[in-house]
């Protein structure tokens, strides 16, 4: 089981950046997509450094494609994700992006042959309830919601190219070359950011701050997740994200608590209720589709 091992730890520290996420887009940042260039800014020393830590492996032509193809999708995902943690609470972004197993599962049939049981299935039906529970309202009116779940689908598509490309690279590699990738193609926006991105540092600083927070922890999670990748089966390892709200809900609920200058959420009863019930969920959904 050291497939999950790994895909819990981290799901755990990937919950890390979205708390962090959710500080830069609502108390730092106005601009979703400046949110992901600050962030991938702030992993340049970190991804030179795993660079100097281990080479590589040099990818043909084919495997350089594919890689790319899978950032393209990861990246759309992204700025839908960051769209999303600026309009919405973080603990209802992460339980409608519990969608991705179930698209995930979908993909991992048709594209790698994997095939789901009954008891999975019932699982799938408990995550979409529980995505659609935390949306309280209709979907029409809960643009964020609708993101959400594009960006679920978005890395849904992600995730099972990945896990095809990791017959052929090994886990480090792929995390080197995708990350250099995602850094070369912010570095090429930055330009048309440059200006906003400059008066944001100058006037609060401290963004750098949960920037590397963000970068730090995604990295990790990354690596963690590639690695479970590697070694089980990917519909069952992104089951185990399923459990990220409820690992966010504690931590907003102690933001909230103790840091409520940075964001607050809603606990009032009827909202706890409603969060609780969605993350139980999700949660035992999760499990049977283990």
């Amino acid at each position: 089981m050291l497939w999950f091992l790994l895909a819990f730890v981290a799901t755990i520290i990937a919950s890390i950046t979205n708390i962090s996420d959710k500080v830069l887009v609502s108390k730092y940042l106005k601009n979703p997509f400046l949110g992901t260039i600050v962030c991938n800014i702030a992993g340049i020393p970190i991804l030179s450094a795993a660079f100097l830590l281990k080479p590589p492996e040099i990818l043909s032509m084919e495997e350089f494609v594919r890689v790319f193809i899978a950032v393209l999708f990861g990246i759309a995902g992204t700025l839908l994700y960051f769209k999303a943690m600026q309009k919405a609470e973080a603990s209802r972004v992460l339980v409608t992006l519990q969608a991705f197993p179930v698209f995930v599962l979908v993909f991992a049939i048709i594209f790698l042959g994997e095939t789901p049981s009954y008891v999975q299935i019932a699982g799938i039906v408990l995550v979409v309830i529980a995505a659609m529970l935390v949306s309280a309202r209709k979907l029409d009116k809960n643009r964020w919601a609708l993101a959400t779940l594009l960006c679920s689908f978005l890395w849904a598509i992600n995730a099972v190219t990945i896990k095809h490309i990791l017959a052929s690279v090994d886990y480090w590699s792929l995390f080197l070359w995708s990350s250099a990738m995602i850094l070369a193609i912010y570095v090429l926006a930055l330009p048309l950011y440059f200006k906003e991105l400059k008066s944001s540092l100058l006037a609060k600083p401290k963004l750098l701050t949960f920037a590397f927070l963000s970068q730090g922890s995604f990295f990790t999670s990354y690596v963690l997740r590639l690695l479970a990748f590697s070694i089980g089966y990917v519909s069952l390892v992104s089951a185990v994200g399923a459990l990220q709200p409820f690992i966010v809900l504690a931590f907003a609920f102690l933001v909230s608590r103790f840091a409520p200058f940075l964001f607050k959420e809603t606990f009032d009863v009827k909202s706890a209720i409603t969060k609780i019930a969605s993350v139980v969920l999700a949660v035992f959904g999760t499990l049977l589709l283990l």
